[in-house]
């Protein structure tokens, strides 16, 4: 059975994450089945499916594989991380609101749309 990851996406046939930082020279965005079996997003994200919640993670490849080794969140509404999810909830929260399927999806085209900018990019010889 496949990763439930609503972050999840393929592009030219490799997998990548949607809510992966990269910001460190050894930060990458692919992942693969091992990478995401560790991962607690997925469950984060059923267990706190709110449309404010945001999520990042480090996903760190300077091994045989890729592991993520940090998860972030962080409310937009109130503008603030979160260092637990506890209060994220329908009867604790008083902003809470039902994420829908679609803001995952969006979220997904955008990260392939960022993914796809890059390959031109890089595909594009220099000018001068």
């Amino acid at each position: 059975m496949g990763c439930r990851c609503p972050f999840r996406f393929v592009y030219r046939g490799r997998t990548f994450c949607a809510v992966a930082i990269r910001e460190r020279k050894f930060t990458t965005i692919h992942v693969e089945q091992g990478t995401c079996a560790e991962c607690p997003v997925p469950g984060m994200v059923a267990a706190h499916p709110c449309a404010h919640l945001d999520i990042g993670v480090e996903i760190d490849d300077y091994g045989p594989r890729a592991e993520v080794v940090f998860t972030y969140a962080a409310c937009r509404a109130t503008v603030e991380e979160l260092s637990d999810l506890e209060s994220c909830t329908d009867g604790h929260c008083s902003l809470w609101e039902r994420a829908e399927e679609a803001s995952w999806a969006a979220m997904r085209q955008k990260a392939e749309r960022r993914l796809r900018a890059l390959e031109l990019r890089q595909d594009r010889p220099e000018t001068r």
